[in-house]
């Protein structure tokens, strides 16, 4: 599957008939990159309000205790913020404001506004502040920065960055001004676990204070500006490629794009459920699943992705388990020598059904892996063989992206290459067979894996 994109021209003058025709064209995703400001001459601050209007985004509220620091609400690179934004006390605050506004004055009649015109909705120590200004608690420290990807339903921040400026520059005194951020030796950096373990666990069960929220950060740069593009290129598993179809496999999921489909497969392997492992005995799965086995050192958490009736369950048990003579209760037949909690994401409910009966599994999720999986706790092994051929390049860079994430150990994936031949004789069956046809194939697996990934992932 193909992704097809369409650029949009939006114009100040002409920007909510051009949104309103882009929505009309009934798009599956959208990005959004206008960035004007009200008197720049392109479409911008006003254009994105009335986009994001469509879909609804809820106010903040701040805290207002001194000191507090004053800069424009609507600018970027921290432009306009003077060389006192910082006020201690209600004099300051309306010497600051005083000097802003006088600032802002040709801003304003660029864009036909006026300090007359302006709603005044917030007031701070008695003092009227025009909502093209922000009044906000003033927080000393290091400036750093989190991107968070959206896996399914469940936000994901990514590895942590800093911005190191030039010498002379104090991070817990001085505060940003266009020239600091914009000088040559400003930079971005990944910031490391074993540097700030502290760091990691606050951003982790803290409360953390968040100066801003930027829709869309600086992620499609060009290769040699290094900012937040920096974590998407060196950290996010799949790079920006992947990013961009797990940005589009969560907007499909929210449509229910594949529900139907996803039904109809179902159907099928409730019905197979009873024969199935008499009819795989051909494909010498049980061969592969002893490879895996003894190949891996699997102990802890085992999240399995289509264990099917449960065979890599039941092949697992046997090799973790002793004679009952090695077993002190008299009343078992085994026990496991590892300490392992198998469990699993299937489809279909008549596998599942046939799965516990093993009671090799502690848990079977029932649904779309791609679905589910955003949702699951971090594991130390994910297991998955012949099964993630069958979705589709979007779904599957979802797929991967969460296992890298979520986890800790190893991740053990076998991709079936599905000739051309079967895919057409599903597809000439009647239904639900027609529904069942593998979309990704290993053009998709070597697209994500060829963007500096490995196919294994083992720490142990």
């Amino acid at each position: 599957m193909k992704h097809s994109f369409e650029h949009v021209w939006v114009h100040k003058a002409t920007a909510k008939e051009q949104i309103d025709a882009a929505m009309a064209k009934g798009f599956d995703f959208y990005f959004n990159f206008m960035w004007g400001q009200y008197e720049d001459e392109v479409a911008g601050v006003a254009a994105c309000q009335y986009f994001e209007s469509l879909g609804g985004a809820p106010k903040v509220p701040g805290i207002l205790n001194y000191p507090l620091f004053i800069k424009p609400a609507i600018s970027c690179a921290s432009l306009f913020i003077s060389e006192k934004p910082l006020c201690a006390n209600r004099e300051e605050l309306r010497a600051s404001l005083q000097s802003l506004c006088q600032e802002l004055e040709p801003r304003r009649k660029m864009s036909g506004r006026t300090l007359e015109n302006l709603n005044s909705s917030l007031v701070v120590d008695g003092i009227p502040i025009p909502d093209d200004i922000v009044v906000q608690k003033f927080i000393p420290g290091w400036d750093h920065s989190v991107v968070i990807i959206e896996l399914g339903d469940r936000p994901v921040p990514l590895n942590p960055e800093r911005y190191v400026h030039s010498d002379g520059y104090n991070i817990y005194s001085d505060f940003l001004r266009f020239d600091v951020k914009f000088d040559p030796r400003t930079h971005v950096e990944l910031v490391p676990f074993e540097e700030t373990p502290e760091l990691f666990r606050k951003l982790q069960d803290g409360e953390p204070t968040v100066l801003e929220v930027t829709p869309m950060p600086a992620i499609f740069l060009t290769p040699e500006i290094e900012w937040e593009d920096i974590v998407i290129r060196n950290s996010f598993p799949g790079g920006h490629r992947a990013l961009i179809d797990v940005l589009i496999a969560n907007e499909l999921d929210r449509q229910n794009r594949d529900k139907e489909r996803e039904a109809r497969v179902a159907k099928v392997y409730d019905a197979y459920s009873d024969t199935y492992d008499d009819d795989i005995k051909h494909l010498n799965l049980e061969a592969i699943y002893r490879n895996v086995i003894d190949g891996s050192r699997l102990s802890g958490t085992i999240l399995e992705l289509g264990p099917g009736t449960g065979l890599f369950g039941r092949l697992l048990s046997e090799k973790t388990k002793t004679p009952r003579s090695h077993c002190e209760d008299p009343s078992c037949t085994y026990h496991r020598t590892t300490d392992i909690s198998l469990n699993g994401i299937e489809l279909s409910q008549g596998m599942i059904d046939r799965c516990l009966k093993t009671g090799a599994y502690s848990t079977v999720h029932n649904g779309p892996c791609q679905v589910i999986l955003p949702s699951v706790r971090s594991f130390d092994h994910a297991v998955s063989v012949s099964n993630l051929c069958y979705l589709s390049p979007t779904d599957f860079s979802l797929v991967m992206v969460c296992l890298f994430q979520q986890a800790q150990n190893s991740i053990i994936v076998t991709i079936d290459e599905i000739p051309d031949i079967y895919n057409k004789r599903l597809v000439e069956m009647s239904e639900p067979h027609s529904s069942m046809p593998s979309p990704s194939g290993m053009e998709v697996v070597k697209k994500f894996l060829g963007v500096r990934m490995a196919v294994s992932k083992d720490r142990n």
